[in-house]
């Protein structure tokens, strides 16, 4: 493609940076413009009140919904049962059934939202309940809930909510039991990927990063103290967390994009791989200093409507490198810049995805050079804001049960955030943008060859790095 033609293509996208699709019955829409909800939950031993006195994670979010300041309000409708999964032996009416706590919300309480959760016993070896018949179960579950709902208000239909979740990781013999447990929950991520109108709360992540940010995993073991099943203090610090963020994301969406405001003559520094390289201009031309891609668009916004303020935008990211490649230029392309915001974006050359397995760095190396860089730069200053992106993979082939690109890519994003955790450094999840993207249009549309952004994704990622550091740091 010509130049000039790349260009137009970034212009368009800035043109429309400002315009957010909507996502229509969003949930807290919904309780502002004064709607009353019934939100139902269906789920394991993690999702009954039981277990937590009736301070579980369900009972925490209908406590923050009815405590904004919405005329519309929220009952509850709790239906998890202990060693539930979502179906056990059809030959028997069991209470555990998942289909038969479904039954019973749809019967009995009339909901407007149904979270569903079974992944982590749908895993549990006893039950032999395998992958897809997982996978099977929820997807029956969706077209349960949109049958019945199509048939409500005598025909005319009514709006319900499906919202799925991922839940924690667990240890000792709850591990042993659930040994491909990743794999439910990826299962749930594809089902609900591949239904537009559910939510997926990947509550799995966040757990996983709790779970990997201390050696003795320490705070982990406090807020899951029976190794499987989260306390109150555990919904407190991550479900409710990840439910309250899930539901706000629907909200932001279909508002502007407003900018984060940076310190007058602030230089913004942008590093990374080919992603952020963006065929960048290696001479003194203006054209394309930024190369051309989301760093562009954020700096051609902010320039344009804070030209007084004199912020200097450098992109040093080199097409092709991974952690120790751009280590490796440190000081020179980074230090020597002396940035008072340097955002970096670095890891899908480290997985072997972007430039095969000659430029794959394990993933201990990874986080060690990493944070050694990190620990440089807050040294060489000490007021300096961090950015960091979480790298992402969009398989152009679809995603595949068990894929070990896709899984090294997640671990790769698991210790972003937990040095931006250290570092005290905002953390773009760019991953959940994409993935959310293509419940919209296919993976193709936003990332042809799954790791290089075409001009419709680099927008998506302007908009989530501006979205992020303007919440993270004003």
């Amino acid at each position: 493609m010509n130049n000039w033609k790349r260009n137009l293509l970034v212009v368009l996208s800035i043109i429309s940076a400002c315009i957010v699709p909507s996502t229509q019955g969003a949930i807290l829409e919904r309780l502002k413009k004064g709607e009353n909800l019934t939100v139902a939950a269906i789920g394991t031993s993690l999702t009954d009140k039981s277990w937590n006195k009736g301070d579980g994670w369900v009972e925490q979010t209908g406590d923050w919904l009815n405590g904004l300041s919405y005329s519309g309000k929220v009952t509850l409708a709790n239906r998890g049962v202990c060693g539930s999964a979502s179906k056990t032996d059809a030959s028997k009416t069991d209470s555990r059934d998942g289909l038969r706590q479904l039954g019973d919300v749809l019967a009995k309480d009339n909901p407007d939202v149904v979270f569903i959760e079974f992944g982590i016993n749908d895993a549990y070896l006893k039950y032999e309940i395998s992958k897809q018949s997982s996978r099977d179960n929820l997807q029956f579950m969706i077209d349960q809930i949109r049958a019945w709902a199509a048939k409500q208000n005598q025909g005319n239909g009514k709006n319900v909510e499906v919202v799925v979740q991922s839940m924690n990781n667990c240890v000792g013999m709850h591990a042993e039991q659930r040994p491909d447990l990743d794999h439910y929950y990826q299962g749930y991520r594809e089902v609900a990927k591949a239904n537009k109108d559910v939510l997926f709360i990947d509550t799995y992540g966040k757990w996983l990063e709790l779970y990997n940010s201390q050696p003795d995993h320490a705070t982990w073991k406090r807020c899951v103290p029976d190794g499987i099943h989260p306390n109150a203090e555990g919904a407190k610090a991550i479900i409710v967390p990840s439910v309250r963020e899930a539901l706000q994301s629907q909200v932001r969406r279909t508002e502007a994009v407003e900018m984060p405001v940076f310190n007058a003559n602030a230089r913004i520094l942008f590093q990374g791989d080919s992603i952020t390289d963006g065929e960048r201009n290696r001479n003194d031309c203006p054209h394309l200093l930024l190369g051309q891609g989301y760093q562009f668009i954020i700096a051609a916004r902010f320039s344009a409507l804070y030209p007084e303020r004199g912020v200097t935008f450098i992109n040093r990211a080199v097409s092709g490198n991974n952690i120790k490649t751009m280590a490796a230029r440190w000081q020179t392309n980074t230090l020597d810049m002396k940035p008072d915001l340097l955002s970096i974006l670095i890891g899908i050359n480290d997985s072997g995805i972007g430039g095969g397995d000659g430029r794959k760095v394990p993933l201990d190396q990874y986080e060690q050079v990493y944070d050694k860089l990190l620990s440089e730069a807050r040294a060489a200053n000490p007021n300096l804001r961090l950015v960091l992106g979480q790298p992402f993979y969009l398989p152009k082939e679809g995603h595949k049960e068990g894929d070990v690109r896709e899984r090294d890519i997640r671990l790769r994003q698991a210790i972003v955030a937990k040095l931006a955790n250290k570092y005290e450094a905002a953390l773009v999840k760019y991953q959940q943008v994409f993935d959310d993207a293509c419940k919209r249009a296919p993976a193709k549309f936003w990332a042809a060859d799954g790791v290089h952004p075409t001009y419709s994704g680099h927008q998506l990622m302007a908009d989530e790095w501006v979205r992020t550091v303007k919440e993270f740091y004003q």
